[in-house]
């Protein structure tokens, strides 16, 4: 595996890395690095839903953090790409958990999760759950 430099690595690289190659604790460093940033993109994901939203950003950072040992052996090369992934598993987290509410509701009608443009006008409400699918065929077609 041709690993970024562990010496030139910066903190969440070099705990990424160890991380993957079984060092244990390298996983509780890199929580530590990378908590405070998890937890300004969740509520910069969420704060515009404020009042429709069913999850908290607490909440969705731990959801992150529960789904992480899926990721271990990734060959990680930088942090960008931890916070891309990061950032497309909440997307995948908040989708599953739309999924899950509408199913619960059963075509009553309401969006399961509204990710709303202004905070009067519904009309101006997106459905998570249809821009996912929207993006699924568009990478599929292309």
């Amino acid at each position: 595996m041709d690993h970024v430099g562990l010496e030139s690595a910066g903190p969440i690289t070099r705990s990424l890395q160890e991380w993957r190659d079984g060092d244990s604790k390298a996983l509780d460093r890199l929580a530590t690095e990378v908590y405070q940033e998890l937890d300004r993109l969740s509520r910069s994901v969420l704060s515009p839903h404020r009042r429709s939203a069913t999850m908290q950003p607490t909440v969705l950072v731990h959801e992150l953090f529960l789904r992480l040992p899926e990721l271990q052996t990734t060959d990680w090369q930088s942090r960008a790409q931890f916070f891309n992934t990061a950032a497309r598993m909440m997307r995948n987290i908040l989708v599953d958990h739309a999924r899950s509410r509408r199913a619960l509701k059963r075509g009553a009608g309401e969006a399961a999760f509204d990710i709303e443009v202004s905070h009067h006008d519904r009309s101006f409400a997106i459905d998570a759950l249809v821009v996912h699918q929207a993006l699924e065929q568009f990478a599929r077609d292309y």
